[in-house]
């Protein structure tokens, strides 16, 4: 419910509008101010990651230039929108700063023009990219496994209707965000996109989560994964648009001028996930499905034959660093994408008992028949 009671923060704060009218101007240009920090944030991570892209072209050109043309998208329609939203502000609060209730009557006034539309298009496609890339890592994860994509392929069909016919709608004459019939398909729109959203995040998370129990019950806590530490997770799974999404929900199903102070943040943000992703798949910081075949390689080798290979625990004793990469058994050749750290620190001592001391396992890459297989082998001098 709105207050229709005037409100004037000073004698000379317009004398025609309500506080919600003020609150939500308020939120309108405090959003557009969120705005530019996420479009700045948006901007460094598209230039890191092309940057970081371009020194690939030649190594693996098919990948990078992809990748490249993946996040180009992004930042070109990012941009435009951006600008868009800035000249609409401009709009609603300089050259009609007098229409019949103020800027606030402006902006849902004029939802269909076509600055605020093209912003709309954009934010849209945007959100439909950032799915796509979302449902190939998630497939990726979990093995490349067809029946996984039952669910979140129905749900992005389902977000591409949903935001098509809320564009319609907003194109209708005298329609509008806040129109009756645009309000259920808009709403419709941001569940199904926070639904896909939350449930690849909470799989992915999950997925890697059982991956990193598994690996430190082969391997022992003390070796580090840097692939599955929480920091990974929570850029692997785009979780940033997930908890940015659901708060424009709520605030959107809840007629707050909240809102406005987030939805074009998020429109940022939908850009900001991937980027994030793809800048560090491009530094070698990211899961790639080599490094999930080694996991998944050494994983299944712990529990093949006698295979349960017991973690190496150690005392007290002095610290030793062993080489974590893993190599070609036969031709003594390093493998360059090692899903595990380049070197860990290990404590070395005597069993009291045996007189033995514990040396910590070292990782082989053997290959047979053109088949890799990763051996996890544990010594004892």
């Amino acid at each position: 419910m709105s207050d229709d009671t005037t409100f004037r923060v000073s004698p000379y704060a317009p004398a025609n509008e309500t506080a919600y009218d003020i609150w939500y101007e308020k939120c309108n240009l405090d959003g557009a101010i969120l705005a530019s920090v996420a479009y700045g944030v948006h901007a460094t991570l598209f230039f890191s990651a092309a940057t970081a892209l371009w020194e690939q072209r030649r190594s693996t050109p098919r990948r990078t230039w992809a990748l490249l043309a993946y996040i180009s998208a992004h930042f070109i329609m990012g941009t435009i929108a951006f600008g868009l939203n800035a000249k609409f502000n401009e709009m609603t609060f300089i050259d009609n700063r007098d229409f019949p209730g103020g800027p606030n009557g402006y902006f849902i006034a004029e939802q269909d023009n076509w600055v605020q539309f093209v912003n709309y298009v954009l934010y849209i496609v945007i959100a439909w990219l950032q799915d796509a890339l979302l449902i190939y890592r998630y497939y990726v994860f979990w093995n490349e496994n067809r029946w996984m994509l039952i669910v979140p392929c129905c749900l992005y069909l389902v977000s591409i209707v949903m935001g098509s016919l809320t564009l319609a709608q907003i194109n209708t004459p005298t329609s509008g965000v806040w129109a009756g019939t645009t309000v259920n398909f808009f709403t419709a729109f941001w569940a199904v996109e926070i639904t896909t959203t939350i449930f690849l995040t909470g799989l992915i998370i999950g997925r890697l989560l059982w991956m990193r129990r598994r690996i430190r019950q082969v391997v022992g806590t003390r070796h580090q994964t840097p692939y599955l530490s929480v920091a990974a997770m929570l850029a692997e799974s785009g979780i940033m648009f997930s908890v940015g999404g659901l708060v424009f929900v709520i605030s959107y199903a809840a007629n707050s001028p909240f809102q406005n102070m987030v939805l074009n943040m998020v429109g940022q943000i939908q850009s900001i996930a991937p980027d994030l992703i793809i800048l560090r798949v491009a530094r070698g910081q990211g899961l790639t499905r080599a490094k999930l075949d080694d996991a998944s390689m050494t994983l299944k080798n712990s529990s093949a034959g006698s295979g349960r290979h017991k973690p190496m625990h150690s005392g007290g004793g002095g610290s030793l660093s062993v080489p974590m990469s893993t190599f070609h058994a036969a031709s003594g050749k390093r493998h360059s994408d090692s899903f595990f750290t380049e070197t860990a620190n290990y404590d070395t001592t005597l069993d009291p008992v045996s007189e033995t001391m514990f040396i910590p396992p070292t990782i082989v890459e053997q290959e047979t028949d053109g088949k890799s297989s990763v051996m996890l082998i544990g010594h004892a001098a």
